[in-house]
């Protein structure tokens, strides 16, 4: 039996986890390559979580409900909730 993929969410050193353990090890066996070791890794990385709080702010201008998730998105990304992994909220 197969085990299922989710999503990568990075690797030790540049600031994110892999998870669920093992995942991570699954992952690179599977895809063929540890693209966290990749040297653009973290700049993909960060043009995502850019991206991603682009669109919850798009959201949060239509439903003022999510207004507190941006604004914890910004902090993150300014540097003003610590390191990585950070906890956000899906934005529906």
């Amino acid at each position: 039996m197969r085990e299922t993929l989710i999503h990568p969410l990075g690797a030790p050193g540049n600031g994110l986890t892999l998870e669920p353990f093992p995942f991570g090890e699954v992952f690179v066996r599977e895809y063929g390559h540890d693209v966290t070791a990749w040297a653009g890794f973290e700049t993909l990385r960060d043009i995502r979580e850019f991206r991603m709080t682009c669109m919850a702010a798009q959201v949060a201008g239509e439903n003022p409900a999510r207004h507190d998730e941006i604004v914890l998105r910004l902090a993150c990304l300014r540097g003003d909730r610590g390191p990585r992994p950070w906890h956000w909220t899906a934005v529906p």
